[in-house]
């Protein structure tokens, strides 16, 4: 069960759902420090996850393989994506965007 967070947390949970899609775990940790782990991939393995710590209220992203680990901060499109292709997994390609004859943007084809 997810307890109230940060809009810091909730802007980092819908930045990654909108490229990965919902989440395959949550984990609500107590002892020793509370936090809150929302998972995309497998938790023995490969994983992207969105920790929110409870004492500190810092928000992070973590980047998992089985031989090493990344951390982000800043967390939005751009840095989602370099985590996972330091995972080596696909995202959606961004839209590319132009204009029609009005100057109003238009998806590209």
């Amino acid at each position: 069960m997810l307890t109230p967070h940060s809009p810091a947390f909730a802007s980092a949970l819908a930045a990654v759902e909108a490229l990965l899609g919902p989440a395959d775990a949550t984990e609500d940790i107590v002892e020793p420090y509370p936090a809150t782990i929302v998972r995309w991939g497998d938790a023995m393995g490969v994983n992207l996850s969105v920790r929110h710590y409870g004492i500190t209220g810092s928000v992070v992203l973590v980047a998992e393989r089985r031989d090493d680990d990344r951390e982000w901060r800043a967390i939005g499109d751009a840095t989602i994506r370099d985590a996972c292709a330091w995972l080596s997994w696909e995202v959606p390609r961004p839209p590319r965007v132009g204009y029609d004859a009005n100057g109003s943007p238009v998806e590209a084809a």
